[in-house]
């Protein structure tokens, strides 16, 4: 049996509570980042910074291929691992282009593949030790996507977007997609219900999540500040700027003002 992603095993080495070493049983080299977000007293080269301002302690490292380690590991616990065959790794790191039999590089595939869901044989022979076998395939991905455009329905009042079988979602990801169509909603058999009447559909990629939280002008919020927390903390909505003034989205912008007098514009995503 080779190693396939599903039986790679991993051993995490921690002495003093830091990580030492990651231990795997497969020869692939993989990537970790180790992520600890107590930063007090860290230096400023340890720090990194997550997309939302966050900030951690960490480093990107590699795995340590050490059968023999991971393997008493995981008998510690009564388990055993998948035994590696070295002759199908080996097949495998060089593209399958020897016979796994002699070594031969004398080889010819056939070109039609036998699908089976979603993976895929390929007959393959060696022509010096006329030994035969299967090529295995499965699928990885796709490329070269030409994507037509989609639609989904939105509804301002239900402040979210149509989703088959569950109703309005906050979210666009959620939400059920249809081909993009000059037809307006109006003629369709099937038309959601909204409490605005205000089903309409709209472009996936032009659409924003709606906020899960509903803010109005005189409600007391969290603002995060994006700039290192510096002013961060609790302040009262004075004024939303939308056109009908209801922040529905991240991007919608309102003003702030705290106790000490202190006012600031600032995005809706950043309020909690």
């Amino acid at each position: 049996m080779t190693t396939n992603a599903n039986d790679i095993r991993l051993v995490i080495h921690v002495e003093g509570g830091l990580v030492q070493a990651v231990y795997s049983n497969s020869p692939v080299t993989i990537r970790f980042v180790i992520q600890d977000f107590d930063v007090e007293g860290a230096d400023a080269d340890e720090m990194a910074e997550l997309v939302d301002g966050t900030e951690f302690v960490g480093s990107i490292q590699t795995t340590v291929e050490n059968l023999d380690r991971v393997a008493s590991a995981f008998m510690a616990f009564d388990e055993d691992i998948p035994a590696i065959d070295k002759r199908q790794e080996n097949y495998v790191t060089s593209n399958g282009h020897f016979c796994p039999n002699c070594g031969s590089k004398n080889i010819e595939a056939n070109v039609a593949l036998e699908a089976d869901g979603l993976a895929a044989l390929g007959r393959v022979g060696c022509s010096n030790c006329e030994s035969a076998w299967n090529d295995q395939y499965v699928l990885v991905g796709f490329s070269d996507l030409e994507a037509k455009p989609l639609q989904i329905i939105r509804s301002e009042s239900e402040r979210g977007y149509w989703k088959l079988d569950q109703g309005w979602v906050f979210d666009v990801g959620s939400a059920t997609r249809f081909p993009s169509s000059s037809e307006s909603l109006e003629n369709w058999t099937f038309k959601p219900t909204s409490s605005g009447n205000d089903a309409e559909l709209v472009e996936l990629g032009s659409a924003e999540d709606f906020l899960t939280a509903e803010y109005n002008v005189g409600d007391e919020v969290f603002w995060n500040d994006p700039d290192q927390g510096l002013r961060s903390g609790i302040y009262r909505i004075c004024a939303i700027r939308t056109e009908n003034g209801r922040l529905l989205y991240g991007s919608d912008v309102c003003f702030l003002k705290n106790e000490a007098g202190s006012e600031a514009g600032v995005l809706a995503i950043e309020l909690s």
